[in-house]
């Protein structure tokens, strides 16, 4: 196997412990990984402003202008919002969604046949409820969801709305996921 001499710690290394270069006529950088790797947390260590940390920072002057754009747009945006509930023998789920409640119930059932060779990667308590039961009773306590509430807003109105509903369910006692 070929190996080449690192210029920073004169290590004699093999090549796939060198990153690429197309500037080099053999195709890789001539530090190698760790060295590499080391000087790059020195760097960010030594000038930590220089990505996000001040206005005048390399990506607060690239992208913050798209970013701020984006946020304003979203923020405006009115659509269809709706509450759903699904019923299940150990509580309730509310899910906010600004898609059709019946594609919105899809998604989670797709979610469900990957949950289920992922099992390790359960994001919320209704998945990994959903999870321990099989898939065609999983899939009929989605079918029976009810959308409680529609309206026009923005995403943040949604969750805003659900929470509402969340809040006065568990007042009433009702085990919400």
């Amino acid at each position: 196997m070929k190996s080449k001499l690192c210029y920073q710690c004169r290590k004699t290394k093999t090549l796939d412990q060198f990153y690429n270069s197309c500037l080099n006529k053999d195709g890789l950088q001539n530090m190698c990984k760790e060295c590499s790797l080391d000087n790059n947390r020195k760097y960010r260590k030594k000038h930590p402003d220089y990505y996000w940390g001040n206005e005048n920072s390399y990506f607060r002057r690239k992208y913050q202008e798209k970013v701020v754009d984006y946020q304003n747009e979203r923020s405006k945006a009115t659509d269809n919002c709706s509450i759903i509930k699904v019923e299940t023998e150990d509580g309730i789920w509310l899910a906010a969604t600004r898609r059709r409640p019946s594609l919105f119930i899809n998604s989670k059932k797709q979610e469900w046949n990957i949950n289920q060779r992922h099992t390790d990667k359960f994001k919320s308590n209704f998945q990994r409820y959903l999870c321990s039961k099989e898939k065609k009773i999983a899939f009929k306590i989605l079918d029976n969801y009810q959308v409680i509430k529609q309206f026009k807003g923005t995403m943040k109105d949604a969750y805003a709305q659900r929470i509402l509903i969340q809040n006065e369910l568990k007042s009433k006692g009702v085990k919400v996921f």
